[in-house]
């Protein structure tokens, strides 16, 4: 193994003089510094992007484990077992504490300030332009009408452009203050249809009109592999995964006690499913608006390094171009989640990254719905689904409970966030 691994550092500029394990890497220490050898899954149009990534992030003095090449002037260097590696920059810090509250402060300060600087029209196509990944839209069959009737109504979008920034102090950081009835930027009506909890389970025949027809394969294969799904796409597919998983065990005859409370409690996980999926069919339309650029694709406390003279965005192997809210919303909902979805913690985020790159209507609507949407409860599902269901050691039954507790203290804070006032 370790073999193998030196014929590959060989290969690089810097002299390897010793190298340790990480987290899924090998850190090198050399005569040029600090350096992180990774396995990389892709071919070279996906690495020169994040090549190109690296570079225009150093450039704007966003410190980050960036892409170097190799003595053969190659970003990708394939050992003799046929592995292919790619060689970073590396730097030493601590990983973002996720129990700490200005850690997480902090780093989502941080993560504002990524998205400020990749939301730009010329980044945009660069990526286009070496044709890794384009901008991220819904099929035609998801946005009716025409490009005019695609515009939001007035009730959904208030107030002027100069109206559209939130003023410092809009979203309250205590419990108390938090409860100014203020809508999120779309009509009372649209808020109560999330809130109100009708506690009955829908057929499978049942679904949410109007459901977009499938697409058809050759529509499919059409659009990029790379391109992201869109927010419904993505929780449209979940849904059906949870229908199916549930159909798998109401089928199965001797039933564990994870599944027995899988068929308990799913009517009302399906139904915050729905409740998701008919505001973003509802209002399809104006997220042709939301905030595009760069997303980490996986932002969390484990790929951010926190240092003495600031912070390092590291593991970007799943940046791409899309909502850069979805890398918002997937990080707030694991913070919160370890801290019992304290309402005050996750205001003082939201007004913090508010402060460093503005939200307007679109995100804070779409920011709403990854929220509300039981993001938990499906990947308990499918990790349950994927798993050898005969060696169950019932650490799913004790994750599904966990969620219980929890999902009630997070549906409070959808309520507060629906009343934070945004003047979008």
């Amino acid at each position: 193994m370790y073999y193998k691994v030196e014929q590959v550092l060989e290969k690089q500029q810097a002299v390897t003089e010793n190298f340790y394990k990480g987290r899924g890497i090998l850190i090198c220490e050399t005569d040029c510094g600090l350096f992180a050898l990774k396995e990389f899954h892709g071919q070279n149009p996906k690495a020169e992007y994040l090549f190109q990534l690296g570079s225009y992030l150093t450039e704007h003095h966003i410190l980050c484990d960036s892409m170097v090449k190799n003595k053969e002037d190659q970003l990708i260097t394939e050992g003799v077992d046929g592995i292919k590696y790619t060689f970073h920059h590396w730097m030493k810090g601590r990983e973002c504490d996720a129990k700490s509250r200005m850690d997480l402060v902090m780093t989502v300060s941080f993560l504002a300030g990524f998205h400020r600087a990749c939301e730009m029209e010329k980044f945009r196509d660069e990526v286009s332009a070496i044709g890794i990944l384009q901008e991220s839209r819904a099929p035609e069959e998801l946005i009716r009408g025409t490009e005019q009737e695609s515009r939001a109504p007035e009730e959904l979008i208030r107030g002027t452009e100069q109206e559209s920034r939130v003023p410092e102090g809009s979203i309250r950081g205590t419990e108390q203050e938090s409860q100014n009835p203020k809508a999120l930027g779309v009509d009372a009506e649209v808020i109560q249809m999330i809130q109100k909890k009708s506690g009955k389970e829908l057929s499978d025949e049942k679904l949410l009109p109007p459901y977009p027809e499938p697409r058809t394969e050759n529509e499919s294969n059409s659009r990029m592999k790379n391109v992201p799904e869109t927010a419904y796409e993505e929780y449209l597919r979940r849904d059906r995964e949870l229908r199916r998983i549930k159909k798998y065990i109401a089928s199965r005859k001797n039933k564990s006690d994870f599944e027995l409370l899988y068929l308990q409690c799913f009517p009302e996980y399906i139904r915050q499913s729905e409740e998701v999926l008919k505001l973003l069919s509802r209002h399809q339309e104006i997220f042709d608006s939301h905030t595009m650029g760069v997303c980490h694709g996986d932002f969390n406390q484990h790929n951010v390094l926190i240092q003495s003279g600031g912070m390092a965005l590291i593991h970007m192997e799943h940046a791409h171009y899309g909502a850069q809210v979805a890398d918002l919303g997937n990080f707030l909902r694991k913070s919160l989640e370890k801290h019992a979805w304290s309402e005050t913690l996750g205001l003082e985020m939201l007004r913090e990254y508010d402060r460093v790159h503005r939200l307007n209507k679109s995100d804070w609507l779409e920011l709403y719905c990854r929220m509300s949407y039981p993001e938990k409860f499906w990947k308990i599902a499918n990790r349950y689904y994927q798993s050898n269901k005969v060696l169950d050691s019932g650490l799913n039954y004790e994750k599904l409970k966990k969620e219980l507790r929890q999902n009630e203290v997070r549906r409070k804070f959808l309520e507060v966030l629906g009343r934070a006032r945004v003047d979008v």
